[in-house]
């Protein structure tokens, strides 16, 4: 008997655990449904934030080029007065 009493000790101390699991996944579950709409909100405004970055970097290298196009010209095209 002593084996069965060991059994029903540890399904019983199992229960308790999955209990307090699925407690645990249950309040997961209520968290996540408030803030969920936050963290989308968060993760669209990083997305529009990443587009902001390679239009002013590829606007910074143009303005570079031009510069870097203008100089050349000051340096070496003569305009005849």
């Amino acid at each position: 008997m002593p084996l069965d009493d060991e059994a029903a000790r540890r399904f019983d101390q199992q229960d308790k655990v999955l209990r307090e699991i699925l407690d645990g996944m249950a309040e997961h579950r209520e968290y996540h449904k408030l803030t969920d709409p936050g963290v989308s909100e968060m993760v669209d405004i990083l997305k529009g934030a990443k587009a902001v970055k390679v239009v002013i970097a590829w606007f910074v290298g143009t303005v570079a080029v031009v510069a870097g196009a203008w100089a050349w010209i000051v340096d070496h095209v003569k305009v005849i007065k």
